[in-house]
């Protein structure tokens, strides 16, 4: 179950640290109560990378580091993606980073290599939080995890 409101996070309370969920069952599950356990991940400041004034993409050489800079927390880490789909030909490149949550990475060169030029794609930084439910007479036991992400549109041009 995934839930994005609106106004993500400000739609939540302020003041909890999860939600609570219902399952009402059905045939081959039956019903079960998992409360208090879905973290629920805050914004977190991003100042790089930033957006040229008036623009919505960015645009990169790729023959030079890709930095992302925010507010660390030191939680289990944050994971950087790059992401492009090609539709005309069905490609598809994906560059996945998990890294530690201490303020700042650069993806190097020679992993952005692999990136097509010239096609608008995605970019994104996400921090998770995760928790785990041991099993109960009510419930088996259950791993959730929450996220929060920035996402910039992206164009790699030499």
């Amino acid at each position: 179950y995934t839930a994005e409101p609106d106004d993500s996070p400000e739609q939540f309370p302020p003041n909890i640290n999860s939600l609570r969920f219902e399952a009402p069952g059905g045939e081959d599950v039956p019903p079960f109560q998992m409360n208090g356990v879905m973290p629920i991940v805050r914004e977190f400041e991003v100042t790089r990378p930033g957006l040229a004034t008036g623009s919505d993409t960015l645009v990169l050489d790729p023959e030079s580091p890709f930095p992302f800079v925010w507010a660390a927390q030191g939680d289990e880490g944050v994971e950087l993606v790059l992401e492009f789909y090609n539709l005309a030909t069905d490609g598809f490149w994906e560059l996945r980073c998990w890294v530690e949550d201490n303020g700042s990475f650069a993806i190097a060169p020679s992993d952005l290599a692999v990136m097509p030029t010239d096609l608008t794609g995605t970019a994104s930084i996400r921090r998770y939080d995760t928790n785990w439910q041991e099993a109960s007479s009510e419930n088996p036991s259950m791993l959730f995890t929450g996220a929060f992400q920035h996402r910039w549109d992206l164009i790699f041009s030499n």
